[in-house]
């Protein structure tokens, strides 16, 4: 038996699935899906964070997304944004806000990302520029040692030589 090919096979279907599935579904070339659903994430939450009225929700902005494997958990990095040397504090009452509106984020993510099931949303103060920054004080306190001790003049013996 000879096996005839019908019109519509899969060779002519490299349309990237328009009507079917959503747009964070399509395979953009070699990134996973999990990394292209963050990256739609990051920016729709972008958009929701600057819609919400809650007055503890706002200026703020997020760092980054990190989604579980199975797209079922979602770890969302929030930071003020504030200058370098201020602290506000309110650490606290930005968490107690997200939690108040994590059920109407997961909400507007569920619709506009049209995924199957919606990842459940856990939102986290994001301390790595803090942490980054009490780095950088320390070595900027190693550096001034040093150039305290090259600093001494080459006759004087270090203490504790003979």
């Amino acid at each position: 038996m000879s096996r005839r090919r019908r019109g519509g096979g899969r060779s002519g279907r490299r349309e990237g699935g328009a009507g079917i599935l959503p747009a964070s579904a399509v395979p953009t070339r070699g990134a996973p899906r999990r990394l292209r659903v963050e990256r739609d994430l990051h920016d729709l939450l972008v958009g929701v964070l600057g819609a919400l009225s809650d007055p503890r929700l706002s200026g703020l902005r997020i760092t980054r997304v990190q989604l579980t494997d199975d797209l079922s958990f979602a770890r969302i990095f929030v930071r003020e944004l504030l200058l370098e040397d201020e602290s506000s504090g309110r650490e606290d009452d930005i968490m107690r806000g997200f939690e108040a509106a994590s059920g109407r984020i997961r909400g507007q993510v569920a619709h506009a990302l049209q995924l199957r099931r919606a990842p459940e949303l856990r939102f986290v103060y994001d301390h790595g520029q803090d942490n980054a920054d009490r780095v950088d004080e320390l070595l900027a306190e190693i550096r001034a040692e040093q150039d305290e001790d090259d600093e001494a003049p080459s006759g004087e013996k270090p203490e504790g030589a003979r």
